[in-house]
């Protein structure tokens, strides 16, 4: 079997049957796209039967010669580990070569996030009245992240339907298709009503979606990122001021508050309760820097 043939078929079978995310669909297709260009520029193979581990550990030890960032290794690797199980699942292969790799451990880094007076400064100038629809959207982008710790793929596929005005609440698809339901606060609600009328009085394309470009279209991933980096830049120092900043910050501010860990969980869409268990080392740091300033004997 061609292993670009059987990349399509991966790639359908990840993104309609396993339902992975959008992201991962066409980040594990990059990776072994690139995989596949190398063993044809490298060692002439094409077809999957000829692929060894030693030509998968040439691979990953170019990657690493060319200093490519630890998270990148792991994605591909995780990405090239689904791809053999899946040939051997379709009897291409009678084994998986990846396993005889060891698995890779993810460094433990603890997330980046704002804390109260850093907070207090980014949303002392996020007044929404007398902004245009654009400027009214950018502001509702930091809002929403913050107030209720969603992903950037979740906001941007924010629909009109899923929020409920009477009963104050966000209906979020998450990762593996899930649903959860989110509360909103009576403030946050008046000036989404404010954003929308606005993008009505200014004669916006229509869309079933609430942050739209101009047009009618969605927002895009990378205009949520440059709306996030140019507002974080005036109150954090920090070199990462992406979204995930602000999902961070509700997390870890909602902990600093006495809100109970899995209560966070469900919030944030975690599936387990380890992925959110990483709030408490922030909140512990917090409590050792406090008494270290606030205790006589420190």
């Amino acid at each position: 079997m061609k292993i670009t043939f059987l990349i399509d078929d991966f790639g359908h079978f990840i993104k309609y049957e396993k339902r992975q995310s959008s992201n991962t669909y066409q980040s594990y297709l990059s990776d072994l796209r690139d995989f596949a260009l190398y063993l044809e520029e490298e060692y002439a193979i094409e077809n999957i039967a000829e692929v060894s581990w030693m030509h998968i550990r040439s691979y990953f030890v170019t990657l690493a010669v060319n200093q490519l960032a630890h998270s990148s290794l792991l994605r591909k690797q995780s990405a090239m580990n689904q791809f053999f199980e899946f040939a051997v699942y379709k009897a291409y292969l009678s084994k998986n070569p990846v396993r005889k790799f060891p698995k890779r451990s993810k460094p433990k880094r603890l997330p980046v996030s704002l804390n109260e007076q850093q907070t207090t400064a980014l949303f002392e100038g996020l007044e929404m009245e007398g902004k245009d629809a654009k400027e009214q959207g950018d502001i509702l982008i930091i809002e929403l992240l913050f107030q209720t710790g969603i992903r950037v793929s979740e906001l941007t596929s924010i629909q009109l339907k899923h929020i409920d005005f009477s009963e104050k609440t966000l209906k979020i698809i998450g990762k593996g298709q899930k649903w959860r339901v989110l509360p909103l606060m009576q403030p946050l609600l008046g000036k989404i009503l404010l954003y929308l009328e606005s993008k009505e009085k200014e004669s916006w394309g229509f869309s079933k979606y609430l942050l739209t470009l101009k047009s009618g279209q969605p927002l895009y991933r990378q205009y949520v990122y440059r709306v996030v980096q140019r507002y974080l830049s005036s109150v954090s120092k920090e070199s990462y001021k992406g979204p995930h900043v602000l999902r961070h910050s509700f997390a870890t501010q909602l902990l600093n508050s006495g809100a109970n860990l899995m209560h966070i969980k469900e919030l944030l869409g975690h599936e387990n309760l380890e992925s959110t268990q990483i709030y408490t080392q922030v909140h512990i740091d917090r409590l050792k820097e406090i008494h270290k300033k606030a205790h006589p004997k420190s």
